[in-house]
């Protein structure tokens, strides 16, 4: 019984940005957001106290803003080539 080969059945799928690609001034509030987190979220495992005992407070209002903006920029969806 030959061998048979499945990669060729496999559909090949691309992402599209839906409705639009995101802006340059939205990439950079995610990038500033996701800077501002990963500072936070490196000072709240180390201990380091640099919110002066507003660690937990800073780490997760961070995290809600990184949710909302995530939740209102453009989308990705995936389509059939």
């Amino acid at each position: 019984m030959p061998r048979r080969s499945y990669g060729s059945r496999v559909k090949q799928r691309a992402y599209e940005w839906d409705p639009r690609p995101p802006t340059i001034r939205e990439r950079l509030i995610c990038g500033a957001l996701l800077a501002a987190f990963a500072l936070a979220l490196t000072n709240y495992w180390a201990g380091w106290q640099l919110f002066r005992g507003y660690d937990k407070w800073v780490f997760w209002g961070l995290f809600l803003a990184m949710v909302i903006v995530a939740n209102r920029g453009p989308g990705v969806r995936r389509v059939e080539v």
